[in-house]
């Protein structure tokens, strides 16, 4: 597993954590766009949890075989967005609850844009900004450990020296550390 196998792993996570973040924060968002992003958001959890997380947390792994001591931060992280996922599915279920999503799609054939899903748009607002506010978190989250596994990966191709690395590496676990008392202070 290499650099160029995980780089278009995040690039894609961000443009998609990027495009969800923008079509909920806008204004006028009705029944239809949002039962459209509830889905788009639980394809964005699946997608998150098999792709990116099977690459990243691979390749801390196999660093770790290498000598490196990622223990804490993995579980740490592990916990973070295991904790974010369940917060945003608990939002979208608030939303729209995942039997009324799927209903919507059996006997709608042909006329699709006749079904009409029953949201209350003012009554959900604070459940998008909380879905904004936790892929918000996410997205900084991802990319400290992206970056955290790049770096490493070009330190083990002494491409960085080891100051640099272990500077940035010091960095990573500070950062950790707050993501996980910030996180701590929110629940």
């Amino acid at each position: 597993m290499d650099i160029n196998t995980i780089t278009p792993v995040i690039t894609q996570f961000n443009n998609f954590i990027d495009s969800l973040i923008e079509d909920f924060k806008q204004y006028n968002l009705d029944e239809e766009t949002l039962a459209f992003l509830v889905g788009k958001t639980r394809n964005f959890i699946s997608f998150s949890e098999l792709t990116l997380l099977n690459v990243i947390f691979g390749i801390l792994d196999k660093l770790e075989a290498a000598g490196f001591d990622f223990n804490d931060e993995i579980q740490a992280a592990r916990n973070i967005i295991n904790q974010i996922f369940e917060n945003i599915n608990n939002s979208l279920d608030i939303i729209l609850p995942e039997e009324e999503e799927q209903e919507g799609h059996v006997h709608d054939h042909g006329h699709h844009h006749h079904h009409h899903h029953h949201i209350d748009v003012e009554a959900i607002q604070e459940d998008v900004d909380k879905i904004i506010a936790n892929l918000e978190v996410l997205k900084n989250l991802i990319g400290d450990i992206a970056n955290m596994v790049l770096l490493t990966l070009k330190y083990q191709a002494k491409e960085i020296d080891e100051i640099l690395f272990k500077k940035e590496y010091e960095c990573f676990k500070d950062d950790m550390k707050n993501f996980t008392e910030e996180f701590e202070k929110e629940e």
